[in-house]
């Protein structure tokens, strides 16, 4: 293996990028506010286990509270679903 790569490889991330890749802002750990969410009659954007998660051009709703993290949009039920506080 190339020491530059296990170099790469075995670094950790910085907190800020860590956090924003699970779709959280960086320093409050708090979802970022999403102007136009995606399918905005989805019942996860009023859902406390909601997490957005940023691609490079997408917007994906994942859900910590069951097994299935990206869920088919929009979901109009959810056994799971607590409303947030």
């Amino acid at each position: 293996m190339d020491s530059a790569v296990a170099e790469v490889a075995g670094a950790e991330a910085p907190a800020a990028v860590a956090d924003a890749s699970a779709g959280r802002h960086p320093k409050s750990g708090k979802n970022p506010k999403v102007p136009h969410p995606p399918y905005p009659t989805s019942i996860c954007h009023r859902c406390e286990a909601h997490r957005y998660v940023k691609a490079r051009k997408t917007l994906f709703v994942m859900c910590r509270a069951l097994s299935e993290k990206y869920p088919p949009q929009p979901v109009l039920q959810c056994k799971a679903f607590r409303p947030e506080p």
